[in-house]
């Protein structure tokens, strides 16, 4: 009898431990993908969208017609400066130095601009020049009063609205840029990137 009652008590033991097994977690996958391709896992702003926005901006702003005038006037590229980007939301967030580089590489990248450091990076150049005047030898010494005068600065503003009903959310993405002649303070170029996506949530079983 005592027997018995000792296989039943480890027949259900055994089966509580495969039940808690079959419930606990299966351990964590990682897998390697193309930084290019879109993961989209929330609806929130995302690697994706900078890359999309940044190639829309630099293809929207380099076909108007300032930078053809810029160029026969001043026979060079333009050079932009990169000011900053503002957000307005209730609650998500934007890391706007990724979308800033973004935008930078993009710039870079077409050919049709050259970007100038910004304010921050500039300072660090400076302090660099300043201590070669002292420590460098003639022949490795860069010269100071050679800087790049920037002449346009590129800010915008980054509006997120966001709607939801039930198990249903629509989050809308207002993309503002804009450039602005640093001489005559005329906003040469300025236009809107709309993104919109629809997450549907899923039911808890």
């Amino acid at each position: 009898m005592q027997t018995c009652h000792a296989l039943r008590a480890i027949t259900a033991i055994t089966a509580v431990v495969v039940l808690l097994g079959a419930c606990g977690p299966t351990g964590t996958q990682v897998s390697r993908v193309d930084p290019s391709t879109d993961i989209d896992l929330s609806g929130n702003w995302n690697a994706g969208d900078n890359r999309r926005v940044a190639n829309w901006m630099v293809e929207s702003s380099t076909q108007g017609a300032w930078l053809r005038r810029f160029q026969e006037q001043s026979n060079r590229l333009p050079a932009i400066q990169l000011s900053r980007v503002e957000v307005i939301s209730s609650g998500d967030i934007i890391n706007t130095t990724a979308f800033l580089n973004a935008i930078r590489n993009a710039f870079i990248n077409s050919g049709k601009a050259t970007v100038v450091a910004t304010l921050a990076e500039a300072e660090l150049t400076r302090e660099i020049l300043a201590d070669q005047d002292l420590h460098a030898s003639d022949d490795t010494r860069r010269e100071q009063f050679q800087e790049t005068g920037t002449d346009f600065i590129l800010h915008g503003r980054i509006t997120i609205q966001d709607d939801q009903a039930g198990r249903r959310r629509v989050k809308m993405y207002y993309v503002d840029l804009s450039l602005t002649n640093v001489e005559t303070r005329q906003q040469v170029w300025a236009d809107r990137k709309e993104i919109m996506k629809d997450v549907q949530v899923g039911r808890y079983r």
